[in-house]
């Protein structure tokens, strides 16, 4: 037998025991679920050094963990696993979550992590096909062709957290999850903000030189292409001698005006002359920064192409 028909069989009889350990410790859940799910778990999992039945104890407290989720958006824990309760015992924390499938997760979390400055030293993540009824986790299948996805992500962390240290990093990975959710959810509507914007800048030709024009239309063509994360939107108008935040207009991670410095009218008289200025009598790439921005918070997202302050684009 040649050294990689070895290395298989052996990585067969590894994956057959901890299928029918997970499935015989399923006391929550079916067996079928069970299985179904350590396997996604397990499927590129580097399982040197890992004692099956450790193993097992992880993937079933990662299951009944995604099962607990309900009808929640995002679901979140942040834990330091004990031989006694959960039946593996890594060196550091652990961090978990759990949501639908969606892009910049890992990014975002490990971003999150790492601005914290936490090691993390293994992470898994499994996406998963998984079917709900009323919030019940009912099937898990392959994630190929399945109607609904969900991603779990497990990091290992180099050391162990505090019990306030816990719940700080919980919440924090709350909030970027959240921050996600809006982003995706929103961003189809972002992007229609960007082509109105487009729009917009074409009409502006009365009033700035075509070679202006030119560059705003071209510039945020060159967005769309994929070239830049849209992230959160807000609009801006000038009314009765104030600057406002338009109501209604946020998007994404910028849905929440009232966190908005103009969320409450502000006198134009009494912005900073250069504000007031740029407000009012702006070059255009400008002025289109006052309908619509977008830009990733340094700390939240690892995909990053650009940042934009309230009511301000830095373009």
């Amino acid at each position: 037998m040649s050294l990689a028909e070895e290395t298989e069989a052996g990585s067969t009889a590894y994956t057959d025991k901890l299928l029918t350990l997970v499935a015989e410790g399923a006391e929550f859940t079916r067996a079928d679920i069970a299985r179904a799910f350590a396997a996604a778990y397990a499927r590129r999992l580097a399982t040197d050094g890992i004692a099956p039945e450790h193993l097992a104890a992880e993937v079933l407290s990662a299951l009944h963990f995604v099962a607990g989720r309900g009808r929640g958006p995002i679901a979140v824990r942040v834990f330091n696993p004990c031989l006694a309760e959960e039946g593996y015992e890594p060196l550091g924390s652990v961090v978990e979550t759990n949501t639908d499938d969606w892009p910049f997760l890992v990014d975002s979390v490990s971003a999150a992590l790492e601005a914290r400055g936490e090691q993390v030293v293994r992470l898994v993540h499994p996406i998963v096909g998984i079917t709900r009824e009323g919030g019940e986790l009912t099937a898990v299948t392959p994630a190929r062709n399945a109607v609904h996805r969900e991603s779990v992500m497990h990091y290992d962390l180099a050391r162990r957290l505090s019990k306030g240290e816990l719940a700080e990093l919980q919440a924090e990975i709350e909030a970027v999850l959240l921050a996600v959710r809006s982003t995706v959810t929103d961003f189809g509507a972002m992007t229609q903000r960007v082509e109105a914007m487009i729009s917009l800048a074409r009409r502006a030709s009365a009033r700035y030189d075509s070679d202006e024009v030119r560059e705003a239309v071209d510039f945020l063509a060159w967005l769309l292409r994929g070239n830049f994360v849209l992230l959160g939107a807000r609009e801006y108008e000038i009314r009765d001698d104030a600057y406002r935040c338009i109501p209604g207009s946020g998007l994404g991670i910028l849905a929440d005006e009232e966190r908005s410095a103009y969320a409450t009218p502000v006198p134009l008289a009494s912005l900073p002359e250069a504000k007031r200025k740029l407000a009012t009598e702006g070059e255009l790439h400008h002025r289109q920064g006052q309908r619509a921005l977008a830009g990733p918070p340094p700390r939240a997202y690892g995909l990053r192409r650009g940042a934009a302050r309230d009511g301000r684009a830095q373009w």
